[in-house]
């Protein structure tokens, strides 16, 4: 027993001794861990976050969204309404494409940072619709020396792209605004064709989703004819074998033409018995009497200001007006002042004889007026004689129902037709006019004023 109680006594300072020696490192180990946990706290302390600024910018079936770095956050996430969603570590920019036009769509940005709640921001935008419809009524024609282009207004379009085929290729010309376009051209013997597009301006850029709507000519066969004043002239066959001659009176025969034969007539002169043709563009002459012809040969295009006053400015009238018929491009044009000195007023388009019905060529002068030639069941009203019965006159209107010619009554009573046909020959050799047009003349214009038919 006694040893017992020594051998616990030991155990128990034993014990003791080895407290009071390691308590100091203890105590240190405390100290550190103590530290320790201070410092982690201060590193992950909550970050308070501002919500990110961003814009979106819609594109062509697109959507650009840029956005700006948010203080602390790490990590950047765009979403797209459509269930996309991409992933950033930094600030930037990115494009959503492959969108639906005319669809609106919500864009989220949200900016992470550790230990911090998350923020975010929405922003929605709608994607524009480009344009779909192609260009209609496109044409070409001549004027001032050039080619031009014209078509009808697309009310929706920011604009339309002109186009030249080259090859197989087709190479802009020009971005306009407006319905027509100028080009450079003025000459060319082979065929051109041109191409417009219409076109939505989105962000400074062009789109389209119309195919386009082409044109093709030959220039010269536009431009050709306008550089040198000149006539209508009729498509006919040759109706027997003929014999072409170079001049009205040579009698050496150059070529000969069957039967059935399209030539372009130019013109006739009766004292050589001979008619002026034009033949796969070359000019002969064959015997008057062996032609029959069945079309105008006319243009739609106009001469310029330019061109007018050149070929007027020779001529003379005994009032202070003239007046020039251009048959080859179907259009009346009155001047005012003096020879060596007119100046264009006005021009309109007319109607003048067909080829079975042709209206004089020449230089002729205003005479008798006339409210109208009243008929059976149609009337013009407003005549100008300037050459026997051809005169200027109205479009031929049709009675009022339930009147006729017994009591109608002058001026026009009728807004119903019965040859209404103004821009390319129809009359039966008169000039056929516009009713405000045809009044215009009668009314203002003074007898004996010169009026060249050309």
């Amino acid at each position: 027993m006694k040893i017992t109680n020594k051998l616990c006594l030991s155990v128990a300072s034993a014990l003791l001794f080895f407290g009071l020696c390691t308590y100091p490192a203890v105590s240190l180990n405390a100290s550190q861990t103590t530290v320790k946990s201070q410092s982690t706290t201060s590193s992950t302390e909550a970050v308070s976050l501002k919500a990110p600024y961003f814009t979106v910018t819609p594109g062509y079936k697109s959507a650009q969204i840029t956005w700006k770095a948010v203080t602390g956050a790490n990590k950047y996430k765009l979403f797209c309404s459509d269930g996309r969603s991409v992933k950033f570590k930094k600030a930037g920019t990115y494009t959503f494409n492959q969108l639906n036009e005319g669809q609106t769509y919500t864009f989220t940005v949200k900016a992470f940072a550790p230990n911090a709640k998350t923020v975010s921001r929405k922003l929605s935008a709608t994607i524009p619709v480009t344009i779909s419809q192609n260009v209609t009524g496109l044409s070409v024609y001549a004027s001032n020396s050039r080619l031009n282009l014209k078509w009808n207004t697309l009310y929706n379009a920011s604009g339309y792209s002109v186009y030249i085929k080259k090859g197989s290729n087709y190479t802009l010309l020009a971005n306009t605004t407006r319905s027509t376009y100028q080009t450079s051209i003025t000459s060319g013997a082979s065929s051109i064709t041109f191409m417009v597009k219409p076109y939505t301006t989105i962000n400074g850029k062009n789109y389209t989703s119309s195919p386009g709507a082409t044109v093709s000519c030959t220039p010269n066969t536009l431009l050709s004819p306008l550089k040198t004043i000149r006539t209508m002239t009729y498509f006919c066959k040759t109706t027997k074998k003929v014999s072409l001659y170079r001049s009205w009176t040579s009698k050496k025969v150059v070529k000969t033409l069957s039967s059935g034969v399209t030539v372009d007539l130019i013109g006739r002169n009766t004292k050589y018995k001979r008619s002026e043709i034009l033949y796969k563009g070359k000019t002969y002459y064959l015997t008057t009497g062996s032609l029959r012809a069945f079309k105008c040969n006319y243009t739609t295009s106009k001469y310029s200001t330019a061109q007018k006053l050149a070929y007027v400015k020779k001529y003379s009238s005994k009032t202070s007006y003239l007046i020039w018929v251009s048959h080859y491009t179907q259009e009346v044009s009155i001047f005012q002042g003096r020879k060596n000195n007119w100046k264009l007023i006005k021009s309109f388009p007319c109607a003048s004889g067909n080829y079975n019905t042709r209206s004089p060529h020449g230089t002729f002068r205003i005479g008798q007026k006339e409210n109208g030639w009243y008929y059976v069941n149609t009337y013009e009203e407003y005549i100008t004689h300037y050459c026997g019965r051809n005169s200027f006159h109205t479009r031929v209107h049709r009675y009022p129902s339930g009147s006729s010619q017994n009591h109608h009554k002058f001026p026009i009573a009728s807004t119903v037709y019965a040859d209404a046909t103004i821009g390319k020959p129809a009359s039966n050799g008169c000039v056929r006019l516009m009713d405000s047009d045809a009044y215009y003349i009668w009314k203002y214009m003074p007898t004996n004023t010169t009026v060249i038919s050309y």
